[in-house]
């Protein structure tokens, strides 16, 4: 089914209702839904059909929304473009998903001219109110009202989205997600965390990521609830947001989560001084639990953890409401959308709930993509007999919960000894000098690699020695798990989604050391 027809269920059963808020612009979902109409009225008019894709580079704003309906509306595939891509790979996007329509704000249409350029059939439509442009505006378009478009019927398996990936390797990839992938997943959240349209979400991630659409602001629209979006990340704004409009629900990806923490560390604000939140969760990236704590006990909230991919529609591992947080899981897979398997790292055996050995997970289900856009030497290589090969390390407990152990890519053999960067990093995070931490593995000439971790401090007096000497007493760090190689720097590297992108950090201080090398 149509994923419009969801959206037009909580327009005819709260009309009057705010739909999304942002800064002092607010959308009831009477208002939504008009504008939506104007706009599929147009694209119909001017020849957007069925399956023509349309692409939305814009940050987070309520018009994003107003697209994405509207797109679906006349049954064309969305395609949300990281706002955060390089130009050469908004380049390949633009190209790559076979786009015929974009969206933008004036003043990226003239920072991309270049690009555009090079797209002549492309159509753009404006946002903002400037008459600079020759193209069309969207609030021209929503001047034109109309009660003309109905909603084209949709089978599950047609595509509603085109999903890219970060692009932390290579080109970025485009995720196919059809009606049912996401409908599955996004009611699976409501079901999950029992949303009803009381509920408000203070919406944090970014929606050209499934964190931003599926996990929060779409489940948000689909019963009936309101959304505040915050346009660019803030500790501080997302702190006073919460006070004073008393969400009662968020997410946080892991970086963000440590942001607050660290935020309400130095602030005099008092943190325990927060009210109407039911629940928050975070995901992303592993979250040393010494600050998942803190944030329970300052924001006075159940903390829940999620897994996700791209490939996924969204998250497919979390908690119910009614269950407590366990330290360190992510959860149980959600087993009313998708069946989950553990297989040894030789590929050999299945790993069984209780066992100690973690594995690589694999997926199958019905909010697994069904295949990745032009990449069929990719989709042989991700998908065996039916089966999503996620790339994650994790393990069972004997109740079925899953922990996150590390990606396959990011394990660090050194001396023949594995580790896990995870668990270096979470006990890193414990030094009270530290407020972001990266481990990764780097060439050494005798052990192959070298456990190096790449830190951000919050005191200017902590030196590497400090660090390093509190790994030498730290009673739950084996030797071959030490960091012999530490690194003090000003900031992390960041993918789009906000996750600290080890790509980047592994080519840097690879390229580091050969310099090195070269020089002596």
């Amino acid at each position: 089914m149509n994923l419009a027809s969801y959206i037009k269920r909580s327009v005819r059963e709260y009309s009057d209702r705010i739909a999304v808020r942002m800064g002092d612009s607010e959308l009831t979902y009477a208002q939504l839904d008009r504008k939506a109409r104007s706009l599929a009225a147009h694209l119909s008019t001017n020849g957007f059909a069925q399956g023509d894709k349309l692409g939305l580079y814009l940050p987070n704003c309520p018009e994003y929304l107003i697209v994405l309906y509207a797109t679906w509306m006349l049954g064309g595939v969305a395609v949300p473009i990281n706002y955060r891509f390089r130009q050469d790979e908004l380049s390949f996007v633009f190209t790559d998903s076979e786009i015929s329509w974009l969206v933008l704000s004036e003043e990226d249409s003239f920072r991309l001219h270049d690009i555009l350029g090079s797209r002549p059939d492309l159509r753009l439509l404006l946002q903002g109110d400037s008459q600079r442009s020759t193209h069309t505006l969207l609030t021209d378009i929503y001047l034109s009202e109309t009660n003309e478009v109905s909603i084209t019927p949709c089978r599950d398996y047609d595509d509603a989205m085109l999903m890219y990936t970060s692009g932390t390797t290579g080109k970025p990839k485009g995720v196919r997600q059809t009606h049912r992938t996401n409908s599955a997943s996004i009611e699976m959240v409501i079901d999950a965390w029992k949303l009803t349209s009381r509920d408000h979400l203070l919406g944090t991630f970014p929606m050209f990521h499934v964190g931003g659409l599926q996990c929060t602001t779409l489940p948000s629209l689909f019963s009936g609830g309101t959304i505040t979006l915050i346009p660019r990340w803030s500790p501080m704004d997302w702190v006073s947001i919460s006070r004073e409009w008393k969400p009662t629900w968020s997410g946080l990806i892991s970086t963000m989560l440590v942001d607050v923490v660290n935020y309400l560390k130095s602030s005099r604000e008092n943190p325990n001084s927060f009210a109407g939140y039911r629940f928050c969760f975070f995901g992303g990236s592993p979250t040393p639990s010494v600050f998942c704590d803190y944030f329970e006990a300052a924001i006075g909230v159940s903390l829940f953890e999620i897994y996700g991919q791209t490939e996924l529609s969204g998250l497919i591992v979390t908690y119910q409401l009614e269950e407590r947080r366990i330290s360190g899981s992510m959860g149980k897979p959600m087993a009313q959308v998708v069946e989950t398997k553990i297989v040894s790292a030789d590929g050999k055996r299945l790993i069984a709930p209780g066992e100690e050995e973690a594995g690589v997970m694999y997926l199958k289900g019905d909010v697994v993509t069904p295949g990745y856009w032009k990449r069929d030497e990719l989709n042989q290589e991700r998908f065996v007999d039916g089966w999503l090969k996620t790339g994650d390390i994790v393990r069972w407990d004997e109740n079925g919960y899953l922990f996150y152990t590390d990606r396959f890519d990011d394990l660090i053999v050194t001396g023949g000894e594995n580790v896990y960067p995870k668990e270096v990093e979470s006990i890193l995070a414990e030094h009270p000098a530290v407020a972001e931490v990266a481990v990764i593995g780097t060439p050494h000439p005798r052990w192959i690699e070298q456990v190096t971790a790449i830190v951000v401090i919050r005191d200017a007096t902590a030196t590497v020695q400090d660090i390093d000497s509190f790994c030498l007493q730290h009673r739950g760090l084996a030797g071959y798990k030490r960091p012999r190689r530490i690194e003090i720097v000003q900031e992390l590297p960041k993918t789009g989604s906000g996750k600290i992108n080890k790509s980047v950090l592994k080519q840097q201080y690879r390229e580091d050391l050969t310099s090195e090398e070269e020089a002596n």
